[in-house]
């Protein structure tokens, strides 16, 4: 088939990718979300190949990279590389062994430069040290209907993520999930857990029991009432977490089993129809994701992720988040 004219000119537009920014791009849609400490590592590891093998480098720096291979998804695809930085009450539990790998690797790299910190840079320095930074590939075209009901989930599923086609009723039940989380961001901030929303950056703080997660498909109502079973939502939330549209963590310290919750009646389902199952299984003060983390810790709660913030934004200031994170675009000129 003969290329057309606007698809020479988009062709003209996007910039050959080093061998190494192309598996950077690859392992970074794999793994649909990185951290800043797990980008920087991979960034590090993938230079030290490149310069083995005599290959282009990355580029001058993560960011640089970045912008190299934004310019290109950005002109050819309509997609980016979209970063967010929240405030690490907001961001879950964090890698302790990326992070000093990163941060192992960014200090040689000043040392073997003879860089000296400046005063701005020492305060950017202690700001990070509050903050997480994200980054992922997200989908730039979609209409404002897709992102409020969350087909943007399903639209930038498609090539380069996992397609799991979410039908209007898990998009509504996932709707409502994070509806509940951010309210109860919103509680603890008006009642002052955990030193009150002085100081919180961007994000929610909130989260939710994975038990009391699961009981909200029975809240749905309309044409979505009774219609996400119990096997249905364990296997939705085991792919939002994977996929980092939410994330894994413990619960607030003065949440005493998360009774308000009922976290302590969890239906299940079998050929006898709906029970009751009580009690929560408690292992080391933690509660067991069956199904939802993998082998991971045993973290018995779930808060929004990354890639919420990223791509549905819109969403999150509906359902009444005012910290909303604004985006960091890179570009490589």
């Amino acid at each position: 088939t003969p290329i057309s004219s606007s698809e020479h000119h988009i062709m003209a537009r996007v910039r050959p990718l080093s061998s190494g920014q192309q598996r950077f791009l690859q392992l970074l849609l794999a793994r649909h979300v990185l951290s800043d400490a797990e980008a920087q590592n991979l960034y590090a590891a993938l230079s030290r190949q490149a310069q083995a093998a005599g290959e282009a480098p990355l580029g001058r720096s993560l960011e640089h990279c970045l912008g190299v291979i934004n310019d290109s998804l950005s002109a050819g695809f309509g997609m980016e590389i979209r970063t967010v930085s929240l405030d690490r009450r907001c961001a879950g539990p964090q890698n302790e062994e990326e992070e000093a790998e990163a941060n192992k690797d960014e200090q040689e790299e000043e040392s073997s430069a003879g860089a000296r910190k400046s005063s701005k840079k020492k305060a950017a320095a202690a700001k990070n040290k509050n903050t997480v930074r994200y980054h992922a590939v997200v989908n730039k075209v979609a209409d404002p209907a897709a992102k409020s009901t969350f087909m943007t989930a399903t639209a930038s599923s498609a090539p380069h993520h996992s397609a799991n086609v979410r039908t209007p009723h898990e998009m509504a039940y996932l709707r409502r999930i994070v509806e509940k989380i951010v309210e109860r961001g919103m509680d603890m901030d008006e009642a002052g857990t955990g030193g009150g929303s002085e100081g919180v950056g961007a994000g929610s703080r909130g989260c939710l029991g994975r038990i009391a997660v699961l009981n909200l498909r029975n809240e749905l109502d309309g044409p979505h009432e009774g219609k996400v079973g119990l096997a249905q939502a364990q296997q939705q939330l085991s792919c939002l977490i994977g996929e980092r549209w939410l994330v894994a963590t413990n619960p607030p310290h003065d949440e005493d089993d998360e009774e308000e919750d009922g976290d302590d009646d969890e239906e299940t389902e079998g050929a006898g129809g709906k029970r009751k199952r009580g009690g929560r299984r408690k292992s080391g003060g933690r509660t067991s994701l069956d199904g939802l983390g993998g082998d991971g810790p045993a973290l018995s709660h779930l808060m929004v992720g990354p890639r919420t913030y990223m791509e549905l934004p819109d969403l999150l200031k509906d359902v009444g988040l005012e910290r909303v994170p604004q985006f960091i675009l890179h570009s490589g000129r």
